[in-house]
Formats: structure tokens, sequence, C-alpha cells
């Protein structure tokens, strides 16, 4: 085996009754990918690649103070330099940057401290790096980011959404028989239920929904469970109350709901809510 260290190139090879077989291959030192050259045949080692930087370690030293500061937030989409101080013995630098998955080097050349960034999207985490070089080796420092400010043309709101109070959107179901309407009022095998109007939940794209809150009126307290329950294909306005009351008491527990609430019983009749991202959490 040998190393050609200015191509990267690994050659392998092994000997089969005096024969050379073996593979050339290139590799790419950022993925690790193997590129096949040439197949000699025969007996193959596993194809494998080598990181040719042997020996001593690069001299050059990691670029630091990053500006925007690393895990800034609120960033301006326009009017934006990027800062950075470089490493002792730096010659030349490579700039990176960009969103994820998509983070491209816009420069490389000779050394400097600034690069100019180009207006940006909004709500967006960008990354970045430097690689300090000289003439035979480089090293990257570490990735840096930062976030830019939200559209101020969008309206970030909360939606409240309630049981339409038409059409007997609540309700309680035995095993066996649909026990009250307009009342959650479960206890023993009972099952409660609520259908929530959806209609405040748009789709506006001038508009960002930071959360949903479900609202239900505490009329007693004894220690209520409040969960937001998978019905899949049960609709409870019209199901029977055997197929309602078998989904939810198989589906309202923690893990199976998207929200699951065990309260103390010192709650405050009216109107309470559960947020919907408090998902698979007991209180």
């Amino acid at each position: 085996m040998s190393i050609d260290n200015e191509s990267g190139v690994v050659y392998l090879s092994a000997f089969n009754n005096a024969t050379v077989t073996g593979q050339l291959r290139t590799m790419n030192t950022s993925t690790g990918n193997t590129t096949l050259i040439v197949d000699w045949g025969f007996d193959q080692i596993a194809p494998f690649a080598l990181d040719t930087q042997y020996g001593p370690p690069c001299p050059i030293g990691a670029p630091t103070n990053p500006n925007p500061p690393n895990g800034a937030t609120n960033v301006p989409i326009s009017g934006n330099t990027a800062t950075w101080t470089n490493g002792s013995g730096t010659v030349s630098v490579e700039v990176w940057f960009g969103p994820a998955g998509n983070v491209v080097k816009v420069y490389d050349g000779a050394a400097k401290t600034s690069q100019t960034l180009p207006t940006l999207l909004y709500g967006t985490t960008y990354y970045w790096y430097i690689v300090c070089k000289d003439a035979t080796c480089g090293t990257q420092g570490p990735t840096w980011s930062f976030s830019t400010v939200q559209d101020p043309n969008l309206v970030v709101v909360t939606v409240d959404i309630y049981p339409q109070n038409v059409n007997y959107w609540t309700g309680t179901c035995s095993p066996s028989a649909k026990t009250q309407v307009s009342l959650v009022n479960a206890g023993g095998t009972d099952a409660g239920w609520m259908v929530f109007d959806l209609s405040p939940i748009v789709n506006d794209p001038s508009t960002v929904i930071n959360s949903i809150e479900f609202n239900g009126y505490l009329y007693a307290n004894n220690y209520p469970y409040w969960s937001i329950t998978p019905m899949g294909s049960v609709n409870p306005i019209t199901a029977d109350a055997a197929t309602i009351n078998s989904q939810v008491s198989n589906n309202y527990q923690q893990g199976t709901a998207y929200s699951y609430n065990q309260e103390s019983g010192t709650l405050t009749n009216g109107w309470l809510f559960r947020d919907l991202e408090t998902t698979r959490q007991q209180i």
C-alpha cells in the first residue's frame, strides 16, 4: 500500500501467485465516500480510504471571535458583515456559509477577517465556518450559527378553540349508552368527550400560529383528567356509545394521547385551557 500525499489517492495492492490485485480509489474528504478508478480483479482487499493528513499536525491556528456571535438571534436580514479573528500563521482562508443543508464555500483566497453577507431570509438559521490555511495545510474552525428576525409582516397568534355549542358536540358515554349530552360527566367506566370547532385555525400565509389552546368548562372539581385523544375515524357526534367509549378509554393515557393531564383537584371552576404543545406531559 502506498499514499500519494499530493493527490489524496490511496493505492491498495496484494499479491496472488505473483499477480498484482486490488483497486485504486479516491476519497471525498468531506463525506468519506470513495470513487473507484481502477479495479485489477482477483482477490480483493475490502476497499477503504485513509485520511492522507499524516505526520505533524497542521500548525495553523483555528479561527475565533465570530460576529454575529455564535447562537445570536434576531439578526437583521440585510446589512450584515460576518467577522472573525484568523488563527496564527494564516496566509489564506476559506469562508463557508449558508442555511442548514446548503452551507457552501463563498470565498477562497488571501487572508481576510470579514465577509459581506447577502440579503438573508426571515426566520432562518444560518451556519458558517472559516478554514485558515497556508501553502501546505489548513485548520477548519468550529461551525457557528445565528438566526434572523421573523418577518414583521407575519402575525404570530395563539389560537383558542372551544367545543361547538350546537349539535351537542360534548357528551358522556358508558360502554353501552350516551348518558349525557352537552356535559362531560365521566366516572367509573364512562368516558367524556368534546369535539372542538377548528374553524379558528386558518391557513393564512401571513399568520404564524404559535400555539393552539384547547378550552373546556370545568363546572365541578373532583380530580379531573384532561387529554387530547386521537379519535381516528370515530366521530363522537354520530358514532355509537360503545365505539366512542372504547376509543377514548384505550387512547387517553400518557403515551397515546396528544396531551394527558391528571389534575390535583384544586382547579378553579370555569373555563380552563390546555396547550397542545404540552404533549404527553403529566401535570
